[in-house]
């Protein structure tokens, strides 16, 4: 009896000390890769920060330093309605920046709470007719106007495929990628926020991305969903739905929440590039004349205004809350990587959905693969057939001979 209490405490040591050795020696995820899509072979160190226009109609630009010894792609990066300082997503930018792209960050909404959603859009184009009008003046930057992509986090998606949709209309080059990241869903009866826009103007060539995490409880994939239908006038093969899920096999764990697209750097707040000073406070009103009456706001207007700014006040703290880590350079820096330069280089949704690379994400430290994608491409429509407009009765079936006796 002694040898076998012996025996089982010898045993619960054993599985003690080797459960303090796994808890010890917890996988890591793998580090950003050396080169490649979302790698760190950056072609320059530094970013030139400017800044064109004012007020909400302003357009930020991060490019690579020095002189283009050839042309630059663009990516035009939305944000969401309250996170308009670029430094929710600065080290997403300086990625993109030190990539080799020329990044128009546009700023809509300076006035914070006063800018109705369906509105944003149009100042979201201001700013970016403002950012390419000083890129024109810039002989350092060379902007390649034939490659232009967007990308756009929660309803900043939904914003950047407003903007593609009215790039025609508004003397905006055409936007080859539309790449969404966790997209909210679109305003709608019993859903408050920023509108879709009629996907139909966008244009024929252009391809539809949308990303989602298994961990978003804002949206899911019914933002994407609903974008990627309203894309209908596309073809299957120019719109896909790409997945993310998180993985908890090791520490730090990848969680794919709503705000996981959101990686800060100080380094691009609004004080840090010059002439993009956040606004300063309004100047106290002046007084009415006497004798006319003062301006009344309704009721509508006055639940409107409160709304928006409640909606956006709600939203930051989950913006302040996120840091940079593996869920950034494996899964939306490193997708977009390869999506860009698919369809940059002439392919399409259907060529991103064929390469290897946008699955294998690499392995934990020891040896466990990571999570994969998934992918989805929409159905193509099903056509109904017409119904017959004859009046004429429709004959039986011919009935069925059974031999006597059954039934």
């Amino acid at each position: 009896m002694l040898v076998f209490r012996r025996a089982v405490l010898t045993v619960a040591v054993a599985v003690a000390v080797s459960t303090a050795v796994l808890r010890a020696e917890a996988a890591a995820p793998p580090p950003q890769a050396a080169k490649g899509p979302g790698g760190s072979d950056y072609v320059t160190a530094d970013v030139v920060k400017q800044a064109f226009g004012t007020g909400s109609g302003q357009g930020l630009v991060f490019r690579p330093a020095g002189p283009a010894t050839a042309p630059r792609p663009v990516v035009i990066f939305v944000h969401p309605p309250g996170a308009f300082s670029p430094k929710y997503y600065g080290a997403w930018i300086e990625h993109l920046a030190r990539k080799g792209f020329i990044v128009i960050y546009p700023r809509y909404q300076e006035d914070v709470g006063k800018t109705p959603f369906e509105k944003m859009a149009e100042e979201a184009v201001q700013g970016i007719k403002a950012a390419l009008a000083g890129l024109k003046a810039d002989p350092d930057a060379n902007p390649d106007l034939g490659k232009v992509v967007a990308v756009g986090h929660a309803g900043g998606a939904l914003i950047a495929l407003d903007v593609a949709s009215r790039a025609a209309r508004d003397d905006l080059p055409p936007i080859k990628l539309v790449f969404g990241v966790t997209p909210t869903k679109a305003a709608g009866e019993k859903v408050r926020g920023v509108p879709l826009a009629d996907l139909t103007a966008l244009d024929p060539k252009s391809v539809v991305v949308m990303m989602t995490g298994d961990r978003d409880t804002v949206s899911g994939d019914q933002g994407a969903r609903a974008i990627l239908r309203a894309a209908a006038n596309l073809p299957p093969e120019q719109r896909l739905l790409i997945r993310a899920g998180s993985d908890n096999h090791g520490q730090p764990s990848l969680y794919v929440g709503h705000y996981a697209p959101v990686s800060p750097n100080a380094a691009y707040d609004l004080a840090a590039i010059p002439g993009a000073n956040a606004p300063p406070a309004p100047a106290p009103a002046a007084d009415e004349p006497k004798g006319k009456p003062p301006q009344k706001v309704t009721r509508k207007e006055a639940a409107e205004l409160w709304r928006v700014g409640y909606e956006e006040r709600k939203e930051l703290p989950s913006f302040d809350s996120q840091s940079v880590d593996a869920t950034d350079y494996l899964l939306f820096w490193r997708t977009f990587d390869i999506a860009a330069a698919t369809v940059l280089g002439g392919g399409d949704a259907l060529a991103i959905k064929r390469d290897g690379r946008l699955y294998d994400l690499g392995q934990w430290s020891d040896g466990w693969p990571l999570k994969r994608l998934t992918t989805e491409s929409p159905k193509p429509e099903a056509h109904k057939t017409d119904a017959p407009t004859s009046e004429a009765p429709v004959p039986p079936p011919p009935a069925t001979k059974t031999k006597p006796g059954r039934t």
